[in-house]
């Protein structure tokens, strides 16, 4: 899976991002929309900055029986993958992966993933500190 990812909303909004068992305190504004499909949403979700370095994340909703994948997805599956190529003002992009579950693939071995949802925080890097 690629997520294209326009990054505007990461940048110069404050909230408090936290995750897994952690609340997400989040305005209104400091969020894309949803964006659905069938059997997922997703959305991006702004966060604090200090300098050129900006908090955010992007946020999944999955119907039940779905799942998405950690970084190194285990026996099966593939990981997410995004591409932040069309962001402005954007130098690098981190996701920071929260610990991820570990679940039957159905062919006898072992996956590593998210399921219902999910908040994968990310460190982004502003090219240039003076510009929202």
């Amino acid at each position: 899976m690629t997520v294209m990812v326009p990054m505007r909303a990461a940048v110069g909004f404050a909230a408090t991002l936290l995750v897994g068992a952690f609340a997400i305190e989040v305005r209104a504004d400091d969020s894309s929309p949803w964006q659905r499909d069938t059997h997922s949403a997703v959305r991006l979700l702004a966060g604090s900055r200090s300098g050129g370095v900006l908090l955010g994340g992007i946020a999944f909703q999955l119907q039940p029986g779905w799942k998405t994948y950690w970084r190194s997805p285990g026996d099966s599956g593939v990981p997410p993958r995004f591409d932040f190529s069309k962001s402005d003002n954007v130098e690098a992009v981190t996701v920071l992966w929260p610990s991820p579950m570990k679940f039957d693939d159905g062919a006898g071995g072992h996956s590593l993933g998210y399921k219902q949802q999910v908040v994968l925080p990310l460190r982004i890097v502003a090219k240039s500190t003076d510009s929202r």
